[in-house]
């Protein structure tokens, strides 16, 4: 289960998330973030676009050290969000996610790039959760 007061990573894929009362699989959140962030031709603008951000998430922090790029994007005022269990039960909380962008190899042109194929990138997508501790 879950500690209080503090993001843990959401690693099963199974796993269920409510983003006000709409439902997503962990895995199908971060498939199509991948999708969004990879590279695509000129286009430097990255996950910017990306529907599911936007709708529910704030971009809060961007930084860029040498060969990658991070974002870091909590939920919007708001915005509810609940982790289904397996047993069906809903624990209330936040949701960040953390997109980390590496470049593995400097290509000369991302025009040159077939943006199906990770070969010169590694993205990694993590959604960490922190529930709300229930007063009793």
């Amino acid at each position: 289960m879950f500690l209080p007061n503090k993001f843990q990573q959401l690693n099963g894929e199974n796993d269920v998330l409510l983003l006000d009362n709409t439902k997503f699989k962990v895995a199908q959140i971060k498939e199509k973030i991948i999708q969004d962030f990879i590279p695509k031709a000129n286009d430097l603008k990255f996950g910017s676009q990306n529907s599911l951000i936007k709708k529910y998430f704030k971009e809060v922090n961007t930084q860029g050290i040498f060969n990658r790029v991070e974002w870091k994007f909590l939920l919007k005022p708001g915005i509810k969000c609940e982790l289904q269990t397996i047993n069906n039960t809903r624990q209330k909380g936040k949701l960040q996610i953390k997109v980390s962008l590496r470049f593995l190899s400097l290509p000369n042109s991302l025009a040159n790039q077939n943006h199906t194929n990770y070969k010169n990138f590694d993205i990694k997508v993590s959604l960490d959760f922190y529930p709300e501790v229930v007063e009793v």
